[in-house]
Formats: C-alpha cells, structure tokens, sequence
C-alpha cells in the first residue's frame, strides 16, 4: 500500500515531465507534432525534429529531471525519481521511434508510390535514410536491405529490423516481412508464412501488402490460386492510392485474369499510374500505344513512353527501348543505342536483354563482334533458365562459336532450351538426331521433335517433317503428307519449303508431275534469296524444265547460289566448266569449282576431283589422289566413289589388284542403289570374280540395274535370257533387254541385235536391219565389223538379184504385151474378112 502511494505520488509530477518533454519537442521545431508534418515533403526537417525529440528523451529531460528535483530530495528519494524519469524516457523514445516511422511511411510512399503520392525517388531514400538514424527500426531494416546510405546490404540484419517494427505493429514491417519470406531474403523462404504477415498489414489498411497479397493470389504463391480474390485485392490496393495495385488492377482489367476484360479501364489506370510517374505504369500504357490496344497504334508514342520508364530504371522499359531501336520501330534505327538500352538492362540481370546483347556482340551490330563476349551473356541468360540464351549456347558449341566444337555440349544446351518449351530448340535437337550429330542417329526420335515443334508452328519444322514424309525417315513415306507439310511452311513464307515444293512438282513426288509449277515454285524461293531455289531454279533453265532452254541465264542462278556458298551450285558449275556448257569447256575452272564445293563435304564433287586426277584433266594426273578423293567422297556415303574404288581394286589403278575388295566395294555401292556397281556386281556372280558363281544372284543384280536404265545391265539380262543362265531360256525376252541397251548405244546390244535379225532368232530374218545394228556398232566392235561386211555383201548381192528379177519381169511382160497386141491385130483382121465373105 505504501509503494501505490510512493507511485501515485509521483504520477502527477512524471505526466508534468512528460508534457514539458511534449513542449520542448514543439519547440525545437516550431511545428508541433502535429502528424501533418510528417505528411509533408519536408522529410528531412521532420527528421530533424525527431533527432531533438530523442535526443531530449534519452538525456537531455532526463537530466533536468533529476536536477530539478534533486536539491530538495534524498538520495532514496533521488533514486525512486530517477527510475520514474528513466520509464518515462523510455515512453518518450517509443514516442520519437513513432514518429520516426511515419517519417519513414511518408519517404517509403514517395519512393514506391503509396498513398496517392507521385513517385519521387530520390527524395524518399534521403527521408527514408534520416528515419533510419532517428530511430525508426522499419527505416533501419529498408536501409539495410538495399543498402542504402551508412548501412550496409545486410538481409539477415534487415529481416531483424522488420521483426522489431512489426513488434510495434508497424504495417510496413509486416508488410517487408512478408515480402522477405515470400522471396526468401534473409530468411528461409517460406510462402504460408509470408502471406501470414501480409493479411496481418493489409488488413491494417497497408496498400503495398493488399497489392503483393493479390500477387499471390494470382501465382498461387502460399494460398491456392484464386485470380478472382488476387483482383479484389489490386482493387483494394489501388483505392489506397498506392501505384503498384493500380497497374496490376489495369493489368486484370486489360487481359481480363479475375475480371470481365475492360481495356477502356485498364488504360484510364495505366493513364494514372504513368503520370504518376510509376516506371510500370509508363511501360504499360506504352505497350497499349504499341500494340493499338485500347488506343490508336502509335510506336512514336510507345518510344517516347519507353523511354521515360527506362530512364527511371524500369529493365523492362529499357530492354523494350533496346529492340525499338534495333528494329526502327517508332525510331530510326540505331544499332548503337540499341546495345545501350540493352546493356542497361542486362546490368539490372533483365535476362531476354542479356541474350541480346550476345546476339549484338555475336554478329557486331552496333558494337565491335567479339564472340566471346557474346558467350559470356549467353551464360548469363541461361543460368536464369531463359530458353533461347540456352539455344544459343548450343548454336555456339555446334559451330565452334567462342568454344570448341562440342556436339554432345551442343545437344545437351539444346535438350535443356527443349525441356523449358523453346521451339527453335526442338528443330536444331531434331537435327541432331536426324544426322546423328552429338548424339546416335534416330530418325523417330528427329521426327518426333520436328512434329512437335511443327505442331506449334515452326515453318523450319515443318518442312523438316515434310522432308521426313517425303523420305520415309522416322515414318513411314507418305509423299502427300510431305506436300501437306510443305505448303504449310510455304503458305509462311519460308523459301526452303519453297524449294522442296518445286522439287516434288519436277519429280512427281505426291503431286501430277507439273514443270511450269517447279519452275513457279523454284522461282519463289529463288527471289526470297533461298540458295537452293537458286540452284534448283539454274537447273530448270539448264534442262529446260517448264522454261526454254537458257544456258546464260542457269549460270547467273548458279552463280547467285553459289555465292551463298551452296555447294550443289558450285558443283553445277564445275560441270557446267568440264563439260562447256554455256561456257567455254575448261578443266582448271571446273577444278576449282568442284575444289569448293568438295570442301563443304559434297560427295559427287569430291568424286569428280578423284576423277580429274585419275585422267590427269585440270590437275596433276595422280592415281594416289584420285584414290583419296575416292575414298574422301565414300566417307560421305557417295555410291559413285565407292564403285570407283572398286574398279580401282578390280584393274588394279592406283590399288592392288584385290578382287574380294572389290566384290566389297561394289556392294557398298550397289546397296546404295548405284547402277553400275548393281551391274558390276552381277558380272562378279556371273564369273565368279570374287565371290563363288551365282546365276540368281548375277540375275537378281542385273535387273536391279535394268530397272534403272543401265544399259550394260539391260544387254547382260539379254544373255541370260537367249542362253538360258539364271532363268529360263526365252528369246522373246533376250530380243526385249537387247532392244532396250541397244537404244541407248550400247555396242555389244546392237551387235547381238544386228545378230538375230540376220539369224531370225526370235524374230523374223531381216539383212537390212542386221546390217543397220551391225553397222551402228562396228566403231565399239570387230565382230560387229565383220558382221557389218557380210551382211553389206549379202544385202548387196540380194539387192542385185532382185533387180535382176524386176528387169526379167519386166521384160517377160514387155513380150506378154507383144503377143497380146499381134494376137488383137490378127483376130481384127480375121473378123474383117469374115465379114467380107471371106470364107474362114
């Protein structure tokens, strides 16, 4: 009892304390501490204030206090005093930490826009900085957050702060708390916990917690996703007055997510935002202005709105400033402030912006090319998972690009921009597949990808699945459903498709063979600069496809390509040099021509430069280079070389005579569905050159280059069928294959031809026609020469007989007619006198 009396006694004299402390406050800064002040722009004044006020409430009126007091008091007395005077110091500073936050509410509503308040930066950090050394724990904890003024990047230390503010029920402290475990700085990340202490600030009225609330309504980030409660509280958000809710609230509105869609609307709240100078809301409407969404199209105006928001910071803004200039949209193009504005971006880890900025360093648009530099923002993209950036790293390892050429790195950047949705990605590990680059060959497994990239339309895809129709590869052939896919890519406008059009319509290929639709479709793809239409387009005019026959105008098309470094056009114009068509005949030109494209790994080139050194035609007659030229072209699967470098075997050029390689070689070749080596083969089981005699076998071989026009292979199955071996004798048929090779000049036909008109084998004896075959084939043959001198003989003498019979014939109806007309005289002369009475 007697200590509530010591207490209620010095009651009266602590509230007297505390008004004095009250007036001195209102003193020092001759405002009062009215909450007025702190609503003011005049943050660093308020801030001023403060620093008096603890200062007065930390020692200062304590001191006073006690001197006061202290001559009138005892020393117990003293004590009892000092302890009331030290509880109300520590009221009074609880006091000055108050105020210290709503100096720190207003500078953190000036720098993110809160209460209505237009967006001021600068001045906010400085407010919210003097709020921090005045006390303000919250203050404190944004400070060291971001590192601002004396406080050092510190999270683990600013999570603490918070804790301490939001102990006095400060919203912002909740509502920093909030975002801290929601994101997991200083603190383990925590979703549930985070959304706890923003419904704990918002539903103290904090905007910037209704605002970040609604967010995780939307991603479903701690609460199950619920788009329509996220926009309730935007609009909850957005009625404080606080910035970030009223973008997001036009971002609901604009693409409808909780709300019936209002563009209107949404461009009225984007309208408020960007004026009030919020960097997301100037980016929106700029969107709005480039894209004609809820207002006229107007890229200027997007570009002037682009610019303010990037030069308040916005990485968006600044990446979208980036590519306006890169592209000439709404500006003039400038590819050296492009790199700027992407450079700006990138800095703030904009990760689209740092992929293009190692675009911009790959290809030195608007800065000097420095592939390695290049690399180096790849990576830094990637490593924030962005698809295309993990693309280009494997573009980059597939064409030695800043690295060395890795393909299995190359399929495994591919596979890791294919598992985040890049459809680019899907086309280049298709191809992988498909030529077994960095990875086994698998054709199902590349047809799988180029139909799903084709299925989210990839025109590349698309004709590479066309391409797989077309081929069989992967599944089974369908030329239609290669024609399907075909136009779809050409319908876009891609020129490859383009191309591979014209090529069906030349061939026939899942389409009525059309000529002039090649040379329409050839000629598209040429003019969207397409090097194989190009060349494709050379050809028709070369042949004479659907066009007249222009050899001029074919080289200039050959040409055109061949400057793209097509190496199908480069070998057109070797052969166009070897052979002198439309230029003048020239082994060394066709050399070089060839040289080039043997250097891109064409096989028929590489052939042909083995063929020059085996004659010695342009070049340095070599059998040793022509023999690795040959084997050069049959690592490219080239069924030609490998035919010649089983001739080389079987005569021994260049080789040693090894018949049983080349029996292999021909093989090689004759699986490949080469003529020749399918009609060599056939001659090596007929005569059991290196391999056991095999009648069926030789057949067997021989057709299969029949059915290809081969003409030596068409005059062997004629053998076989006149003399029985491999099939049953039939001369009817023997006449058929003899007929055929010799239409197409082969000597030994025309002579076996010449040989059963003159012997009526199977047909009906005919000396002029045997003299005819045998004289077509005597410059190839002896025998034919011999047998073109005995049938000249016998058709001459059979001419001669029988123009013997004509004159004799006409001789005996020359003395018919004689005694025709003396017989007519002698009966006239008889009927005269036996009308004379003459008797008879």
């Amino acid at each position: 009892s007697s200590l509530k009396a010591v207490e209620g006694q010095y009651e009266v004299e602590r509230n007297g304390d505390a008004v004095a402390f009250e007036e001195a406050v209102s003193k020092a800064t001759n405002k009062g501490a009215d909450s007025r002040v702190f609503e003011s722009s005049e943050g660093a004044e308020a801030g001023d204030e403060v620093s008096i006020a603890q200062e007065e409430a930390s020692g200062v009126a304590k001191r006073e206090f006690l001197d006061s007091k202290g001559s009138s008091s005892s020393s117990g007395s003293n004590e009892k005093r000092f302890r009331v005077a030290e509880a109300t110091s520590r009221r009074t500073t609880r006091r000055c930490r108050k105020l210290a936050d709503r100096i720190f509410s207003c500078g953190f509503n000036l720098f993110y826009g809160g209460n209505f308040r237009s967006i001021d930066e600068e001045k906010g950090k400085a407010i919210m900085i003097q709020a921090a050394q005045n006390g303000s724990d919250t203050a404190k904890g944004e400070c060291h957050l971001n590192g601002w003024g004396s406080f050092e990047k510190n999270v683990i230390l600013a999570v603490n702060f918070f804790r301490l503010g939001a102990q006095d029920g400060n919203s912002l402290a909740e509502f920093r708390l909030g975002f801290c475990y929601a994101n997991g700085e200083g603190v383990e990340r925590d979703p549930k916990k985070g959304v706890e202490w923003l419904r704990l600030s918002a539903e103290r009225g904090n905007g910037f917690s209704m605002n970040y609330l609604g967010r995780c309504y939307y991603g479903g980030e701690g609460v199950k996703q619920n788009r329509v409660q996220g926009f309730s509280w935007f609009r909850k958000s957005a009625e404080t007055g606080n910035i970030d809710g009223q973008c997001n609230l036009g971002q609901s509105y604009q693409y409808g997510s909780g709300v019936v869609i209002n563009i209107q609307k949404a461009v009225e709240l984007h309208r408020i935002a960007a004026a009030r100078g919020s960097a997301v809301g100037q980016f929106q409407l700029a969107m709005c202005f480039l894209e004609g969404v809820g207002v006229k199209k107007n890229p200027s105006e997007a570009v002037k709105l682009f610019r303010q928001s990037a030069e308040n910071g916005d990485s968006f803004s600044q990446f979208r400033l980036g590519y306006a200039f890169s592209k000439g949209e709404g500006v003039k193009r400038d590819a050296k402030e492009a790199v700027r504005w992407y450079a700006k971006a990138a800095a703030q880890n904009h990760k689209t912006a740092q992929n293009n900025l190692g675009v911009c360093y790959e290809k030195g648009q608007g800065v000097e090319k420095d592939v390695a530099r290049a690399f180096e923002w790849y990576s830094k993209a990637a490593s924030q998972n962005l698809s295309i950036a993990q693309r280009n790293i494997g573009c980059c390892y597939r064409g030695g690009i800043a690295v060395g050429k890795d393909y299995s790195q190359a399929v495994r950047w591919f596979q890791k921009a294919v598992q985040n949705d890049n459809v680019l990605a899907m086309d280049d590990l298709g191809h992988c597949y498909y030529t077994g680059m960095g990875v086994k060959q698998d054709f199902r497994k590349a047809f799988e990808l180029y139909q799903q990239a084709a299925e989210l339309n990839n025109v590349l895809a698309q004709c590479h699945l066309g391409a797989c129709y077309e081929k069989g590869h992967g599944v089974k052939q369908c030329f239609k459903t290669a024609i399907y896919w075909f136009r779809k890519a050409a319908a876009s406008g891609d020129s490859y498709a383009q191309n591979n059009l014209g090529y069906s319509y030349l061939h026939g290929n899942g389409v009525p063979k059309d000529t002039k639709k090649a040379l329409e479709w050839y000629r598209k793809s040429a003019a969207n600069g397409n090097s194989e239409g190009q060349c494709g387009l050379g050809c028709c005019l070369e042949n004479g496809e659907g066009v007249k026959e222009n050899m001029p105008l074919a080289l200039q098309y050959y040409r055109k390509s061949a400057a793209q470094k097509n190496k199908n056009a480069q070998y057109n114009l070797g052969q166009c040099y070897r052979y002198g068509k439309g230029v003048e005949q020239d082994y060394k030109i066709a050399a070089t021509w060839y040289m080039k494209a043997a250097l891109q790994r064409h096989g028929d080139a590489m052939n042909m430069l083995g063929h020059l050194h085996y004659h010695g035609y342009g070049v340095e007659k070599s059998r040793e280079k022509a023999i690795e030229w040959y084997r050069k072209a049959a690592r490219e699967d080239n069924a030609l070389a490998m035919f010649n470098l089983g001739c080389c075997h079987h005569d021994g050029h260049g080789l040693p005579i090894d018949l049983n390689q080349a029996v292999n070689w021909y093989q090689k070749a004759a699986d490949k569905g080469n003529p020749l080596a399918q009609n060599s083969l056939g001659t090596c089981y007929e005569y059991g050159t290196g391999v056991s005699v095999d009648m069926k076998a030789a057949v067997g071989w021989y057709r299969k280059a029949a059915a290809q026009n081969n003409d030596f292979a068409q005059g062997n199955l004629g053998h076989c069928y006149e003399n029985g071996r491999g099939v049953d004798k039939n001369l009817d048929r023997a006449l058929y294959w003899y007929t055929k090779s010799a239409m197409q000049g082969e000597p030994g036909a025309q002579y076996d031809l010449g040989r059963f008109h003159e012997e009526g084998l199977g047909i009906e004896k005919d000396e002029e026609l045997a003299l005819e075959w045998y004289e077509k084939a005597q410059d190839n043959s002896d025998t034919a020469k011999r047998g073109a001198a005995r049938m000249r003989t016998r058709v001459r003498n059979k001419r001669l007989t029988s123009v013997v019979a004509r004159d004799m014939k006409a001789v005996s109806l020359w003395m018919l007619n004689d005694h025709i007309v003396k017989a007519a005289r002698w009966q006239k002369d008889e009927w005269k006198n036996h009308s004379n009475g003459i008797p008879q």
